[in-house]
């Protein structure tokens, strides 16, 4: 198989994005070249629900953060791509993506996906919760106006069904490595 020399180098590039966190047993990592995750902390509170869930709030990095394309002033985050080991089978873990201007077509139905070794790609249903926030006054033509700034919090449920590696992502998770492997 051919690979050309710049996909390498592509490849073999560490973004500032591409890490490793291992927390409470958990191995949660971006060290990939699609991955995107940039922290991720425990959070010790109650979760509004019968079951329980360890959770986990969860940052991604700018879209196209560290190369020539990225929009200053104007950052986007429209995906994520990471993966969580460790786990063994029964644990469930909650994901938190707190201040995401762009997940609104996770309200309207849209479904994450994870995926497998053993059980392949599987659609995860995510929650969304509307937030509004009070941006500080904007001077505009010698008058100051105040203005109001809509982002999602989103949130995954998810249960581990084995020991395996669990991939997370907005879309199908297959990275650029994954794709040049399989040509």
């Amino acid at each position: 198989v051919f690979v050309s020399t710049s996909f390498r180098k592509f490849v073999n590039m560490r973004r500032s994005h591409q890490r490793v966190y291992a927390l409470k047993g958990l191995t949660f990592s971006s060290n990939f070249d699609s991955g995107n995750l940039t922290s991720v902390e425990a959070v010790e509170k109650d979760v509004s629900s019968d079951l329980t869930f360890e959770r986990f709030k969860l940052e991604f990095a700018e879209d196209n953060e560290g190369t020539g394309f990225s929009r200053e002033g104007r950052p986007s985050r429209s995906w994520f791509h990471f993966s969580v080991s460790g786990a063994k089978r029964g644990r469930r873990i909650e994901l938190v993506f707190y201040r995401s201007p762009r997940w609104r077509f996770f309200a309207k139905g849209y479904r994450a996906v994870s995926r497998t070794k053993k059980d392949g790609f599987q659609l995860v249903p995510v929650d969304v919760e509307t937030v509004s926030e009070e941006l500080e006054d904007i001077k505009v033509d010698d008058e100051t106006e105040g203005t109001v700034q809509q982002y999602y919090v989103a949130t995954i449920q998810y249960e581990f069904k084995s020991d395996d590696t669990v991939f997370f992502s907005t879309s199908f998770p297959y990275s650029l490595t994954e794709v040049y492997a399989s040509i």
